[in-house]
């Protein structure tokens, strides 16, 4: 039996290793995918240069094990974020959100309580446009003589 492996990576983050023997040798691979992300940050000040926004990018940790479907985010030395979806093919989604207050507010964490906080803000939201419609109706019809 091969005991499990690991390895410690520089933030702290413990990374499987699967051993197997083959024909007298040790085979080895990473539990998931490991990656670097100076590219990411070389790709993403290219975007944002040709955006007519250049600026400095950082992602961190510089080396991460990431699972599919997992949302790298990344910071703009301007206040906006950007941020990398992992697919389990290994290709990635990008989103940029130049502006501070969007970027924060996509990445906010999303618990079942807040999204019915949101849901309960937008439904009151709605409510309100509705009811400012009308009154906005009524203003019109009485300024056309309607009587309403």
């Amino acid at each position: 039996m091969i005991p499990p492996c690991s390895v410690r990576l520089p933030d702290g983050t413990d990374a499987a290793i699967d051993l197997t023997w083959n024909d007298g040798g040790w085979d080895w691979r990473v539990r998931g995918m490991l990656i670097t992300t100076d590219e990411l940050e070389a790709y993403l000040r290219d975007e944002v240069a040709d955006l007519g926004a250049p600026q400095g990018v950082r992602c961190a940790p510089k080396i991460r094990l990431v699972t599919a479907g997992e949302r790298i985010e990344c910071w703009l030395a301007r206040g906006g974020k950007a941020f990398f979806t992992v697919r389990a093919d290994g290709t990635t989604a990008i989103e940029i959100a130049m502006d501070p207050t969007s970027a924060n507010a996509r990445s906010e964490m999303v618990t079942p309580a807040r999204e019915r906080e949101l849901d309960s803000a937008s439904r009151a939201l709605e409510h309100a446009d509705d009811d400012n419609a009308s009154e906005h109706e009524d203003a019109a019809a009485s300024a056309a003589g309607d009587p309403r």
